[in-house]
Parts: structure tokens; sequence; C-alpha cells
């Protein structure tokens, strides 16, 4: 076996279980975030796509691993869905003089409404 060999294989020995970067703080913060499962399949991922770099002869650092994780997490959370309250019906296609909807009720409706 070749030193070049010898060394590509010390680097993916040395890549870190999943479990082990979930134990990291800036990793484990995502997770009530974003949810535990997806979590995990992002950091799978990324040291699937890391191990392809090394075995490619793409040289890489395994100090960027935790940090290129981070970078996943925050695309993927800034993608996640959020609720919101829909009263564009109700308020649109009302055309009657008086509104159907209490006025407390409309008061509260439009603190959420961004135009």
């Amino acid at each position: 076996m070749n030193l070049k060999m010898e060394n590509k294989n010390s680097v993916l020995r040395n890549i870190p279980q999943v479990e082990k970067l979930l134990q990291n703080d800036e990793i484990r913060r995502f997770i009530p975030e974003i949810g535990h499962g997806i979590v995990v399949k992002i950091t799978r991922k990324v040291i699937s796509a890391f191990r392809d770099r090394i075995e490619n002869g793409n040289g890489i650092s395994l100090e960027k691993l935790v940090p290129s994780i981070i970078k996943n997490l925050e695309i993927r959370k800034r993608h996640k869905l959020q609720r919101v309250i829909n009263g564009t019906g109700v308020i649109i296609h009302t055309f009657k003089p008086e509104p159907t909807l209490p006025l407390v009720l409309l008061d509260t409706i439009w603190k959420y409404v961004k135009i």
C-alpha cells in the first residue's frame, strides 16, 4: 500500500460517527427547529460527500466537516414551511357593509396581515 492510500484510509477512519457529531452543540441546536431525523439525514449526506471527495483524491480537511454540516442545516432551516393564517377569502370576498366576523377577531387577524 502506498503512502497516499494509507493517508486516505487514515482520514476516512477519523471521520466521526453521526452520533458523535449530533453531540456537538452547534449541530444539536438544530434538532428542535427542524427535527432529529432531518438533522441525521443531512449529517449523513455531508459525511457521504466528504468520503466521496476523499476517495476521489480531493484533499479536504476534517476541520471543514462540522461547518459544512451547519451550513447545510441552516439552508434547510430557511426552507422550512411556516404556519400562517389564511383569512383572505373571508375578508376579500365578503362584500357586506357589516363584517361577518366579530370586530375583536378582525383586529387580531389584522395584526398578522402583511401587505
